[in-house]
């Protein structure tokens, strides 16, 4: 690691490298969590790579909490990707990023993320590859700005963005 002279691992990479971008991202990812949930998981390699792995129960361990466990897939998920992003564009292309804008490229992800489950649950579009309105509304409802003024059905409404500010 340029930044760090260690060896360049993925888990350095993920979790260790002091450059700009991966410790601001997981300190976002657990302020989303803690918007809905309680105790953001202690990440490790392992972790990161299965995210689409845990299984997350009710309190009283009878429920599955599919929601819960596809949010964490998909920040986890997004969040990986733009840390490897980051370090391409910074060990390739000498490129460097200020803590702002790697607050404004993780919320644009996310956003992202947000975006695509919407115009998945069009079941005329997309038929059995969609996603279920319900299972929508559980992953994301918790975490939207001015959540209260949405519709109870918010999938089909523009202008929805998650409501963390950096």
């Amino acid at each position: 690691c340029p930044t760090c002279a260690v060896p360049e691992t993925m888990e350095h990479i993920a979790l260790e490298c002091d450059a700009p971008g991966q410790k601001r991202i997981w300190s976002l990812c657990e302020r989303i969590w803690n918007l809905r949930f309680r105790q953001w998981p202690k990440l490790h390699w392992g972790l990161i790579l299965g995210c689409a792995l845990p299984r997350f129960r009710s309190t009283r361990g009878t429920r599955r909490l599919r929601g819960k466990e596809r949010f964490f897939t998909i920040v986890v998920s997004t969040s990986i990707h733009l840390i490897w992003e980051l370090r391409n564009e910074r060990v390739l292309e000498g490129k460097s990023v200020t803590n702002i804008e790697v607050e404004n490229r993780w919320l644009s992800s996310i956003n992202s993320a947000l975006r695509r489950d919407q115009i998945l649950t069009n079941k005329a579009r997309f038929g059995s590859l969609g996603k279920s309105k319900q299972m929508v509304l559980e992953t994301w409802s918790g975490v939207l700005q001015n959540e209260d003024a949405l519709p109870d059905d918010w999938t089909r409404s523009k202008g929805v963005l998650v409501g963390i500010w950096p």
